[in-house]
């Protein structure tokens, strides 16, 4: 759960980073809380893109720590140690966010270790649909902008964690 809610403007579908990767995405909010449906989570499918590849798979949660990669083009192509991005198919959340790396689990199974510390959270950012900080490193809600001119006025430009949750 976060301290963030409708009074902040945050939405459902919107992504929860910590200072390394994704973590998960808003799923329910209600006035002043929010939350966060984890990668790790059953109900979690996010669709992803391996790189240097380039292969679309979906990134599943079965309550591990390392969820399996399921859907895979051809795995044929993807080894242990590739990066494994959002792919921002059917606008589940943006392009490009950085979910973690390929692994092996010993059955042979491709698997995601996570480049977010899953174990140690203590802040996260929510970012709003199109990829930019929703809440600023002082807590403080970005408004967002009218006009494509304002948005490169407006954004955030820090890199700082954000959301106490």
């Amino acid at each position: 759960l976060l301290n963030v809610g409708n009074r902040d403007g945050i939405q459902d579908g919107w992504a929860a980073m910590d200072g390394l990767g994704l973590v998960g995405r808003i799923s329910g909010v209600g006035e002043r809380t929010s939350r966060v449906i984890m990668l790790t989570d059953t109900s979690s499918k996010v669709p992803a893109l391996i790189q240097p590849s380039g292969q679309k798979a979906l990134v599943v949660g079965d309550n591990s720590m390392v969820p399996p990669i399921d859907f895979l083009e051809d795995a044929d192509q993807v080894r242990p140690g590739d990066r494994v991005i959002t792919s921002g198919d059917a606008g589940v959340l943006p392009p490009g966010l950085v979910i973690g790396q390929v692994a092996k689990d010993p059955g042979g199974r491709l698997r995601v270790r996570l480049s977010a510390d899953i174990e140690r959270l203590e802040f996260l950012r929510v970012l709003r649909d199109h990829g930019t900080p929703a809440v600023d490193t002082a807590g403080d809600l970005v408004v967002p902008p009218e006009t494509e001119e304002d948005l490169a006025e407006e954004a955030p430009q820090d890199t700082g964690e954000a959301v106490d949750g």
